[in-house]
């Protein structure tokens, strides 16, 4: 998988306070399958947790790229002490990454064209994210809401040509690797509001 962060993303908190968050980006560099998560800082400890939560949700990868950032350069580190100390067994997170043997690697300094994968997702993520909120102040929860609908339409879309007749194979999509022939769309006529 390949990391990255985005953001700050601002959104009103408690009392109507300006607060802001930024976006774990993770993507399959094989299937292109996204994952979003929010969190608060990129502090290397939130990024253990988000990391944490993907494991939970998706599985744990053989390889990690991320490039550069001091969360991600921390963080790796973290987790490469414990794999050449394997002799302490605790219950921490960078102890359950060395005894699941994941390769971790950061692209090489000044330059962000090897995470060219990743780099071109964020955009269409931003793309898509600020389309669909435009000017508007959201709640932590509906932005969360957001990124994830966000999520679902980047995962959705087709990895393979489209249909041109009746009998061509169906478009492949990312998800169709997670949840094959899931239908991740809501429809428009359902307002929750």
């Amino acid at each position: 998988v390949g990391l990255d962060y985005f953001g700050p993303v601002s959104y009103t908190g408690a009392m109507g306070i300006k607060k802001k968050t930024w976006v774990l980006l993770i993507t399959c560099l094989i299937t292109r399958a996204v994952h979003l998560e929010l969190v608060t800082d990129n502090s290397t400890i939130t990024y253990l947790m988000a990391l944490k939560r993907y494991f939970g949700r998706r599985g744990v990868p053989k390889t990690i790229l991320c490039d550069n950032a001091p969360g991600f350069l921390l963080g790796n580190k973290m987790i490469n002490d414990d794999i050449r100390n394997r002799h302490h067994s605790s219950d921490t997170l960078t102890t359950f990454l060395a005894t699941k043997e994941i390769e971790l690697k950061n692209i090489t300094p000044l330059s962000p064209w090897q995470g060219g994968i990743y780099e071109r997702i964020v955009g269409i993520i931003k793309n898509q994210f600020y389309k669909t909120v435009c000017k508007a102040e959201l709640s932590y929860i509906e932005l969360e809401t957001i990124m994830i609908e966000v999520e679902a339409a980047v995962n959705s879309r087709p990895i393979t040509t489209n249909p041109t007749t009746p009998d061509d194979p169906a478009a492949l999509r990312p998800v169709d690797f997670l949840i094959p022939n899931i239908n991740l769309a809501v429809p428009n006529d359902c307002d929750i509001r």
